[in-house]
């Protein structure tokens, strides 16, 4: 008997705690996050086994390509040391409902 009622209050707690949650959660945070307008910049610290190094990436303009506006993004690095910062330099960006997206060809020498 007492176990059954244990296990009758822990069920009722259980379910008690369980509600509905009515907030919608923020999801298009990305045009705050990264920022595409003019001067807008970031910095990046790449570390591997063996050195540190530093990618700063910022706006240069936009282009039009195939009726859509996208953001041309530049570094003062000759090679960047960042996979994401060579990625997005080398191809245009733009902002889409919250999403990043990038239009160029994704190229890596073997």
């Amino acid at each position: 008997m007492k176990y059954s009622l244990l296990s009758l209050t822990m069920l009722t707690l259980g379910l008690i705690s369980c509600g509905d949650d009515d907030t919608t959660p923020n999801t298009n945070n990305t045009a705050a996050y990264f920022p595409l307008n003019l001067n807008s910049s970031w910095s990046y610290t790449n570390e591997s086994e063996d050195q540190i190094s530093q990618d700063n990436m910022f706006v240069v303009g936009t282009q039009q390509e195939n009726g859509v506006q996208y953001t041309n993004l530049d570094t003062q690095e000759l090679n960047s040391g960042g996979f994401m910062v060579g990625l997005l330099t080398q191809n245009l960006v733009r902002n889409d409902n919250g999403k990043l997206i990038v239009n160029g060809a994704l190229a890596a020498s073997l």
